[in-house]
């Protein structure tokens, strides 16, 4: 997982290590300009993607880590604030096996984390295990978000 600013990314850095991370990062900056509304917005078919979505954090206690096998993440908030939990995944019981593209995990005690607000995004890769969606203080609130999916498998 890494972990930067959208301002910071796009002429070097993360864009030389896939040919679509320079066009993610380029559609994020003008969805997030034109404060996109909630929905899926096809950028080069299901190489690339971005979805825009508005919600209620959770508490920890409800929260679950995830993987994915076919695509990078590029999570960036909008609107608000969350946690993004991390662990390795040998720490982790499976819960929801793999189905297309997502495998579920249970929550554990102690795990990384980091807050993400304002143009700062995580970059996840596959087989990562993040828990998004985390409440700040435990304390659900309502935050508007993007994520870009880019196809590697």
């Amino acid at each position: 997982m890494t972990v930067t600013h959208l301002n910071k990314i796009i002429p070097e850095g993360l864009s030389s290590l896939h040919p679509l991370f320079g066009q993610a990062f380029e559609e994020m900056s003008r969805l997030c300009r034109e404060n996109a509304p909630d929905g899926h917005y096809e950028i080069e078919g299901d190489k690339l993607f971005i979805n825009v979505m508005t919600y209620s954090t959770k508490p920890e206690s409800d929260s679950l880590f995830e993987t994915h096998r076919d695509y990078v993440d590029i999570q960036m908030m909008m609107e608000g604030k969350e946690i993004i939990g991390f662990a390795p995944v040998c720490e982790l019981t499976v819960s929801e096996p793999y189905k297309p593209d997502c495998e579920l995990y249970g929550m554990i005690d102690a795990y990384d984390s980091v807050c993400i607000s304002g143009d700062k995004l995580c970059v996840i890769f596959p087989e990562e295990p993040h828990a998004p969606g985390i409440a700040i203080d435990g304390t659900p609130a309502t935050v508007k978000k993007m994520v870009a999916k880019i196809k590697v498998r």
